[in-house]
């Protein structure tokens, strides 16, 4: 990670860049479904012999990516000052959101996953505008964040609409990870009051808007 930071009278600037590598290893997973009340995992070497099925296949990703951000901070007055910045993101799907395949007890889910994944990548706009008084601080701020191959969870269903269940497990509905854009802004108003007793009263109107 590399930082930057230079200041020309009342403008501050600043920018940061990143680059990230991941990998992924796994072997292949065989589950052993007759050998006891509840599957266990199979360490033999006999991967077709009856009651073994396979629960994960062999998983070998690598996933890199360049993240930064460049920002501006004009500095008014002593009381006054605007702040903006572009940031791009970068995440490496998760071992569950590539290879998840099996039953979640606790919430009664069948959750699978998609080795297929791509990684996600954003890219972040926000400006904003500060005020500090003797006994008020007030600020507005705004953002707004696009994301490519943005990785969440959606319910399988069937076609008539009704929730599929894995046939295995037929009392754990399917959750399965997807990929789309998405689209995420808003913004933040608030002001803190100072009282001359030094009692602290804040009041925030947050403001945020979500689209995938």
């Amino acid at each position: 990670m590399r930082n930057y930071k230079k200041s020309f009278g009342k403008l501050d600037l600043s920018a940061g860049a990143r680059y990230d590598y991941r990998s992924f290893n796994g072997q292949p997973a065989y589950i052993d479904t007759l050998s006891a009340k509840y599957p266990q995992l199979y360490t033999g070497s006999n991967t077709s012999a009856t009651g073994v099925i396979k629960q994960f296949d062999a998983l070998n990703k690598t996933f890199t990516g360049f993240s930064g951000s460049f920002g501006a901070t004009y500095n008014a007055t002593d009381r006054f000052f605007l702040k903006a910045n572009i940031s791009r993101g970068f995440r490496a799907p998760s071992i569950s959101e590539l290879s998840a395949n099996g039953p979640d007890p606790g919430s009664q889910i069948y959750h699978t996953g998609n080795s297929s994944f791509k990684p996600e990548f954003s890219v972040q706009e926000d400006i904003g505008a500060f005020l500090t008084l003797p006994n008020v601080s007030a600020s507005v701020e705004l953002f707004n964040n696009d994301i490519e191959n943005y990785i969440y969870q959606q319910q399988v269903l069937n076609p008539d609409g009704s929730a599929a269940v894995n046939p295995n497990y037929p009392q754990y509905t399917v959750f399965t990870y997807t990929q789309s854009k998405a689209r995420i802004n808003g913004g933040e108003v608030s002001r803190i009051s100072i009282q001359p007793h030094g009692c602290i009263l804040k009041t925030t109107w947050p403001l945020l808007m979500a689209k995938t």
